[in-house]
């Protein structure tokens, strides 16, 4: 690290140091409050008098507001919330004395290095206006960050990207120095900022590994490679590689990132909703057997095209098995349609809406393990569960009671079209699968997750009926895994019934039967 930017950090560090404290003392974790205030209660002390060297009245003012938070301390008991209160009301002190040791803003090539309130210093590519870390305290920013994924079975954290290193020595700190951190990157200038100007030189030089390479397709597969001789990875995608990517490459790196990618924001839901569901539901799915005939099934999703197909689903109620996505339930009966199963795969509590106000509830749910708890608790009609791969808990949970998990995918379309192979279906035909936005629209009429975008941006591939439509990276991944499902059931005759939806591989398309 360059000389200057070792001066401003090592006072800079405190910023985000304190707010722990403060976090700390808000959730009375009592040991850590003491441990982190221990660490850091000197280095405050000489920060205040090197400021008042600076600003005598800032630094006397900053020194005030310390003691009177060291004396919430040394009262028995100890006050933890007003030392919070105080250490807050510090903060604001600490942005404009950090400013006391000089700000830096230059521009090298297509890069930014500026300072934030904080200190850190934020990069920014300048031909896209886009700034890789906050502008106000980037190590905090990354503390935020590295707490939600961070996971003890991880050995490894594999980053395709960096910026300027604070999220990957945040990692590092939190798993008490265990880590080794693997950098993957097609730029040599920005890992050579993220060495002078970022804290990445931070890591010893025996646990950070750095590979460059600018081809970017032998860069994913490196990435990507399982390296069994590095334990457990825990993989993450930083922001400032991904716009260096062409569209084939970012398509790649999505689709790795939301099959592969670390522990997400939904991981403490998940947690939630497996202990829930396997507290409310008794039965797994592979004791459902529905009263229809089986050999033929109509999977039922929410795309725009399932508004042209109503009555052609209508006539095969009681005669084939139908499953419908939580999505069009309430849909589909109000259009005089009962399914025979409901499938429910998303963990987030906003997809219960699909249920609210349904007063129909003699259809069976089929629910994911790590679903939202909402529909396994509140709805009132048959219940199963099916043990999905979602996370490693429920994997574990199901292998204990020697019952086999399913490979349901990332979308609630392949859980559907999953049941139906499951029942020994011969023939799945396919209602509302567009995957795409016909039109610019999400979802058919009357669902909850309907929107309408610009298709302006999107990506163009083949329709089923001929000619393109506009399709997301995130349908794209969808539409892969389906045609991978697809391809591992040849046994299987897939009809597709849409008309203006994407086109998939191994399916056909119901004019041409």
């Amino acid at each position: 690290m360059v000389d200057f930017v070792a001066e401003i950090y090592n006072f800079a560090q405190l910023i985000p140091a304190v707010k722990e404290v403060v976090e700390n003392c808000y959730a009375e974790e009592t040991l850590k409050v003491k441990a982190n205030w221990t660490s850091i209660q000197e280095l405050l002390v000489e920060f205040c008098k090197e400021v008042t060297k600076k600003n005598c009245e800032l630094g006397n003012e900053m020194y005030c507001i310390l003691q009177t938070a060291c004396s919430h301390t040394q009262k028995e008991p100890a006050n933890y919330n007003l030392m919070a209160d105080d250490l807050n009301s510090l903060i604001p002190h600490m942005y404009r004395a950090i400013n006391q040791f000089g700000q830096v803003d230059v521009s090298e090539d297509d890069y930014r290095i500026f300072s934030s309130k904080s200190g850190f210093f934020t990069l920014e590519k300048i031909s896209s206006n886009r700034v890789f870390h906050s502008a106000e305290d980037p190590m905090w920013e990354a503390y935020i960050c590295a707490k939600r994924i961070y996971c003890p079975k991880y050995s490894t954290f594999s980053f395709i990207g960096c910026g300027l290193g604070y999220l990957p020595w945040q990692l590092f700190c939190l798993s008490d120095s265990s880590v080794d951190i693997h950098i993957f990157h097609n730029d040599p200038v920005i890992v050579q900022y993220a060495l002078d100007y970022g804290v990445l030189g931070w890591i010893p030089e025996d646990k950070l590994h750095i590979h460059i390479e600018e081809d970017q397709f032998k860069l994913l597969d490196s990435y990507s490679d399982p390296h069994p001789e590095w334990g457990k990875i825990g993989y993450r995608c930083c922001n400032d590689i991904f716009e260096t990517l062409n569209e084939k490459a970012k398509d790649i790196l999505v689709g790795f990132d939301a099959l592969n990618g670390t522990e997400t924001i939904f991981k403490d839901i998940v947690d939630i909703n497996l202990a829930r569901n396997i507290r409310n539901i008794s039965e797994t799915f592979y004791s459902f057997k529905p009263k229809t005939d089986c050999s033929e099934c109509l999977v039922v999703v929410a795309g725009p095209s399932l508004d042209n197909n109503l009555d052609l689903i209508r006539e095969n109620v009681g005669k084939k098995t139908i499953i419908c996505a939580s999505t069009v339930l309430k849909k589909l009966l109000s259009n005089g349609i009962k399914p025979d199963c409901v499938t429910v795969l998303d963990p987030q509590t906003r997809t219960y809406g699909h249920f609210e106000g349904l007063t129909d509830e003699s259809v069976p749910i089929l629910l994911s393990s790590t679903a939202n708890w909402r529909f396994g608790e509140l709805y009132k009609g048959k219940k199963y569960i099916v043990p999905g791969c979602s996370s490693e808990e429920s994997i574990a949970y199901f292998k204990a009671r020697n019952i086999a998990s399913v490979d349901i995918g990332t979308t609630v379309s392949s859980l559907a079209i999953r049941i139906a192979l499951t029942l020994g279906a011969k023939q799945i035909d396919l209602f509302g699968l567009d995957l795409s936005y016909p039109g610019g629209k999400s979802h058919a009429s009357g669902t909850m997750d309907l929107t309408t975008k610009s298709t302006e941006g999107m990506i163009e591939i083949p329709c089923v009926s001929g000619g393109t439509v506009y399709t997301t990276r995130q349908f794209m991944i969808y539409i892969t895994e389906i045609e991978e499902m697809i391809a591992k059931n040849k046994q299987v005759r897939f009809v597709d019934y849409s008309d203006i939806g994407a086109k998939f591989k191994g399916v056909i398309w119901h004019k041409n039967l």
